[in-house]
């Protein structure tokens, strides 16, 4: 069986080293910021709340032009009564589906509400206590996957936080005493 260009380059491309990885972060992460303002304006809510996410994921076996790929997504959630779907989660979850198997980077964009998990208010929309648990269960997130978080100040700029996914975790974690 012949082989195919695209499996060669495959066979000829080392993995990227976290050097690398970080390299093509930095370089996206504006663009993925912009990513999740623009999902925001599609958000389906019963309120005024649009939060927009935009994940820069990796797939390793991917042909060499589409190894990096953004993915966007809004939060829904039609009523009162019905369930909250989050914008970081419908964006992994894209990014999933396309068998892509690593996110480098989550931006979301949203104006910031005290946190029900933790009781935080923080100066930028942090992820929600299920975003939260679901980047501690889900393999294509790990400690070390970079957020951007912005709250839009007008048509084009943000207030921005940026820290890693385990620096989250520990802002939000239970603190004892009163």
């Amino acid at each position: 069986m012949p082989h195919r260009f695209d499996d060669y380059l495959r066979s000829i491309m080392p993995e990227p080293g976290e050097d690398e990885i970080l390299r093509r972060w930095w370089n996206a992460r504006e663009a993925t910021l912009w990513q999740a303002r623009y999902a925001a304006e599609r958000s389906q809510s019963y309120r005024p709340f649009p939060v927009g996410s935009a994940v820069y994921a990796f797939k390793p076996d991917a042909r060499p032009d589409t190894r990096w790929k953004l993915f966007r997504g809004s939060n829904i959630k039609a009523a009162k009564e019905a369930p909250k779907i989050c914008a970081e989660m419908t964006a992994i979850m894209a990014a999933m589906q396309e068998g892509y198997t690593r996110i480098i980077g989550i931006a979301v964009v949203g104006n910031p509400q005290v946190d029900h998990g933790s009781g935080l208010q923080s100066e930028t929309l942090h992820p929600c206590e299920s975003c939260r648990l679901a980047f501690a269960t889900l393999p294509v997130v790990r400690p070390d996957t970079q957020l951007i978080l912005g709250r839009p100040t007008d048509a084009d700029s943000f207030v921005i936080e940026e820290m890693s996914v385990e620096e989250l975790w520990k802002i939000h974690a239970p603190r004892a005493g009163p």
